[in-house]
């Protein structure tokens, strides 16, 4: 059993249970070995967790670089709703997503200022790879607003809708995503009279 086994199943049992509800012998069960051999690998359950925090954060932050550099020559009118559609729909199947943002909104208080910490460092590269794309694009904006504001203004919009995917209805959870996407393109955005 190797190091990179334990901590995958370590990831989906903090994922989907949480912190207090996962031991190190429900992570040994599922790996097929005993509790004593997972200290080979690691110290504890909470350096287990902090591993598992950096490279789920690690990873949040390479899907953003990963999808932008994919779609980054896109208009806005497509690249945005695009972005929210294929950033959210992976709340169901990517445990590292389920994982980062399970903790960041309840984050088990021995690791509150690190989660923090991790979570401010993620929004402002959010921030940043987001006000680019707008700079880059200023031309597409109909908003005498700056870039800066814009990026802001579509975070604010994808926060609301990161709750919404995690606690709405999905019939809710989609009109209330069309109803905000549309707003901002007709607000911000002018229209694309070429086909991407």
């Amino acid at each position: 059993m190797t190091r990179q086994t334990i901590m995958q199943v370590a990831l989906r049992q903090f994922a989907k249970k949480g912190f207090e509800a996962t031991t190190l012998s429900t992570i040994g069960t599922e790996c097929a070995m005993k509790k004593q051999s997972i200290y080979s690998h690691f110290t504890s359950k909470d350096a287990l967790f902090l591993e598992i925090y950096d490279e789920a954060l690690k990873n949040e932050i390479a899907y953003i670089d990963m999808w932008i550099s994919r779609h980054g020559a896109n208009h806005l009118n497509t690249l945005l709703p695009t972005f929210v559609e294929e950033y959210l729909s992976r709340h169901l199947s990517d445990d590292d997503m389920t994982f980062f943002y399970r903790f960041a909104f309840y984050a088990p208080e021995q690791f509150k200022t690190r989660i923090e910490a991790g979570t401010e460092q993620f929004i402002s590269y959010l921030e940043e790879r987001f006000i680019a794309l707008f700079k880059e694009r200023m031309e597409q904006l109909t908003s005498t607003s700056s870039p800066e504001a814009c990026a802001l203004h579509y975070l604010t919009l994808f926060d609301g809708l990161i709750v919404g995917c995690l606690y709405d209805s999905p019939k809710r959870f989609n009109q209330r995503k069309s109803a905000a996407l549309d707003l901002f393109i007709h607000a911000f955005v002018k229209e694309n009279l070429l086909i991407d």
